[in-house]
């Protein structure tokens, strides 16, 4: 599992960046001082092609033997990564079924 690593996206300049820090309170929770900056943490969780999947990213779910293509957003909310549709959360998900399409930045 992938430990502490972010992206970083400009909201200005509308593309990701590199080399930026990470700041953390003393509660835990990431300092971001720059209003300009987003942050997004790796959930440490992979798809079926192996990419890291980040807070933010949409997933295409290949689980369901359906014609209606399922999509969700990995978010971390209440401690933990998830996994939401705008009806349904999924927490404990195999995510090998899943594959990266983009993210809420880019696309």
């Amino acid at each position: 599992m992938e430990k502490n690593k972010f992206r970083f996206w400009h909201k200005r300049n509308k593309q990701f960046i590199e080399n930026h820090s990470v700041k953390f309170k003393k509660d835990g929770s990431i300092s971001n001082q720059y209003g300009a900056i987003e942050i997004s943490q790796c959930s440490g969780l992979k798809d079926g092609k192996g990419n890291l999947i980040f807070e933010g990213d949409i997933v295409l779910d290949f689980r369901k033997h359906s014609s209606v293509l399922q999509f969700w957003r990995c978010r971390f909310a209440n401690g933990s990564f998830s996994f939401f549709n705008g009806n349904s959360i999924m927490k404990n998900v195999d995510t090998t079924k899943f594959e990266v399409m983009g993210n809420i930045y880019q696309n």
